[in-house]
């Protein structure tokens, strides 16, 4: 093939490429699978963060409760 041809190859290969809408669907799939994922990665810390919080206050409400013998 001579070069031109490799030219005129590529020009339709790329035509044909973004007339395909069929790669649409694939790359709305990707950005939604990516939303889902920064959202939960950005909840997830918030989650992880409170639920220390929550369990740190447990034990120290159950210690506070043990050492002065008011448990319930």
């Amino acid at each position: 093939m001579t070069k031109k041809a490799n030219v005129n190859k590529i020009k339709r290969l790329a035509k044909h490429w973004i007339s395909d809408e069929s790669g649409q669907s694939t790359t709305e799939y990707v950005l939604l699978v990516l939303m889902l994922v920064v959202a939960v990665r950005s909840v997830g810390k918030t989650f992880k963060e409170r639920l220390g919080m929550l369990v740190n206050a447990v034990f120290q409400q159950a210690e506070t409760e043990a050492t002065s013998g008011t448990g319930g």
